[in-house]
């Protein structure tokens, strides 16, 4: 792919705008396969997506696999207890590697969701090509739209007990909403893993606090899973 200048990019409040999708016709996706193991199994994720070079172009930002999605993957496979029979939601999934991997690790029940049209193409496409449709569903899904929220739990059974993302904290606007949406589909006592890489998190912290403060969640940062990843787990205050 032809290098980006400097001035394709636009800084806003500490982050990377998309650029317009004018390299689009030059990035050819491939199917990677990850694997991964846990204290009971060995198994792999197939994956087609294009290579993280891409993850300015806005028309390829569901098509990379995130590196806090390979992270948080890899924690759920340490500790798979705490997806083991648990119903899942994913909030801005992508490619959907780390809802997957939570299916293999014998989640319950695992939702995966997302805005575009494209993305929802995407995630059907990894859920098929991984057999998992008897565990995986996918679902549209607008961040802060109470009536998309209502809809979801209406057709899914209603709420969650867990809800995770991987490197959806990137643009200001996006944070309450984010974290709207993740309070309406958890149960009170559910739990909404948060993990993000530094480059697109470290301006946004503060607001991501205050956003969890004002949706009276409670913020526990957990430990490092890997290099500049920040990782948090939130909860509901305890009445």
């Amino acid at each position: 792919m032809a290098d980006k200048k400097e001035s394709d990019k636009v800084e806003e409040s500490g982050c990377e705008i998309f650029v317009p999708d004018m390299f689009a016709s030059e990035v050819e996706e491939e199917v990677k396969v990850y694997p991964f193991s846990s204290q009971d199994s060995t198994f792999t994720v197939s994956i087609c997506c294009v290579h993280e070079e891409n993850q300015f172009i806005e028309q390829f930002v569901s098509r990379v696999v995130w590196p806090s999605s390979e992270a948080l993957s890899s924690f759920f496979c340490d500790k798979p207890h705490l997806v083991n029979g648990k119903k899942i939601v994913e909030l801005g999934s992508g490619t959907g590697l780390c809802a997957l991997v939570t299916a293999k690790l014998n989640a319950d029940s695992v939702l995966l969701t997302d805005y575009s049209a494209d993305a929802i193409d995407v995630i059907s496409n990894s859920i098929g090509r991984n057999q998992l449709s008897n565990v995986c569903s996918v679902s549209s899904l607008r961040w802060g739209d109470d009536a998309d929220s209502q809809r979801i739990l209406g057709e899914f059974g209603g709420s969650f007990d867990l809800c995770i993302g991987t490197d959806v904290v990137y643009e200001p606007e996006s944070v309450e909403p984010m974290f709207h949406s993740a309070f309406d589909l958890l149960k009170p006592s559910g739990r909404f893993y948060l993990a993000n890489h530094i480059h697109r998190y470290a301006a946004l912290e503060e607001s991501v606090q205050a956003c969890a403060t004002k949706m009276g969640l409670v913020e526990e940062k957990m430990e490092d899973i890997g290099e500049g990843i920040f990782f948090s787990v939130f909860s509901r205050v305890s009445s």
